[in-house]
């Protein structure tokens, strides 16, 4: 394909032919007007795609800049047998945005220095009985009938002697 940039002036500053291969080579090696004509071609509908994801258009836009930022180091192992260049931003889209959206529930699920603190008080005060069925609760993610058996306790015992305000995991 010949791709023809202009400068602000719409005066043509470059005309380059580019086959698809030598647009794909050439933006692996860091083209500027290679990667000009990927993201010519590609933003709008990968916008789209990242934007269904989070459902936010300036982070959308944010992570669509950071993918092309990166784009020569995310294609120097692209594989053109194995699929064409839209389908592989499609994925590194895909994995850019869910990438986001884990770090941001790390940061929402961190609980503060005063936080952790009052809950490390609050287990440390607890019978080793309480530990224990607080730890195969909720750190190890075992239900509460799990925990009678493992126990060798009722159900109801546990409840009793581990009143605590929050619902047990049921099957």
């Amino acid at each position: 394909m010949a791709h023809v940039l202009y400068n602000k002036r719409k005066k043509a500053i470059s005309t380059t032919l580019y086959t698809r291969k030598n647009v794909i080579a050439s933006t692996s090696k860091g083209d500027a007007n290679a990667i000009s004509i990927v993201f010519d071609t590609y933003s709008q509908p990968l916008l789209g795609y990242i934007f269904k994801i989070l459902g936010n258009k300036s982070i959308s836009e944010d992570i669509l800049i950071s993918i092309f930022r990166h784009l020569p180091a995310l294609l120097t192992n692209y594989n053109e047998k194995g699929r064409d260049l839209f389908t592989t931003l499609i994925n590194i889209s895909r994995n850019y945005a869910v990438d986001f959206l884990i770090e941001k529930n790390n940061r929402e699920s961190m609980l503060s220095d005063l936080q952790q603190q009052k809950v490390a008080t609050y287990i440390y005060e607890l019978s080793l009985f309480q530990r224990t069925v607080y730890a195969l609760l909720y750190i190890r993610g075992y239900d509460i009938n799990e925990v009678s058996a493992i126990l060798n306790v009722s159900v109801k015992f546990i409840k009793l002697r581990f009143k605590l305000l929050h619902k047990y995991p049921e099957n």
